[in-house]
């Protein structure tokens, strides 16, 4: 599951590097240029798109009916993701706020997925954003009141090629309540 996938470069290069479905989200508005990248990198059998509208988690906005959200889709014994990625999603306070929500109704789908479903395994949930952004610190705020636990990927777990210290990645991990 890809979170807020823009261009959908990180669900595209998942699907590529052997990932078995991915599911790329994304406003409304955004769905066809998605639509497009997954059809001109011939990945239609792996990757559908799927609308996500953080804002309209808790309440109808003007036009997007809760049906359109794939959350308000799934039953919660559907609801199985081995990894939940997202990158940039941190741009600034306000998107920081709503990616918390977001969160936070992935966290009690999956709650609920495992209390109905033994099988279940919780997801590794990775988060890349330029240090620099105005939405991290407040992130990491907000977070620390959410059920996840935390952790920032260090220098040492990237291939040397791959890291570049503006560049952070988080690893969040649900804490479920028995």
């Amino acid at each position: 599951l890809e979170l807020g996938a823009g261009t959908g470069l990180v669900g595209l290069v998942a699907a590529r590097l052997g990932a078995k479905s991915v599911l790329l989200t994304e406003i409304s508005s955004t769905l066809p240029s998605l639509n497009q990248a997954v059809a001109r990198n011939n990945l239609g059998s792996l990757c559908s798109v799927k609308c996500l509208d953080w804002n309209a988690l808790n309440y109808q906005s003007p036009g997007q009916q809760q049906e359109d959200n794939i959350f308000f889709q799934r039953n919660t014994d559907q609801f199985s993701f081995d990894l939940i990625l997202a990158s940039d999603v941190l741009i600034c306070r306000q998107w920081a706020c709503a990616f918390i929500k977001v969160l936070t109704v992935i966290s009690n789908m999956i709650h609920l997925s495992t209390t109905t479903n033994s099988s279940s395994k919780l997801p590794t949930i990775l988060i890349g954003s330029p240090r620099d952004r105005d939405g991290v610190q407040h992130f990491l705020e907000l977070l620390s009141s959410c059920n996840f636990h935390v952790t920032e990927l260090q220098p040492a777990e990237f291939h040397p090629d791959f890291f570049c210290p503006d560049i952070v990645v988080f690893a969040l991990t649900p804490n479920l309540l028995s």
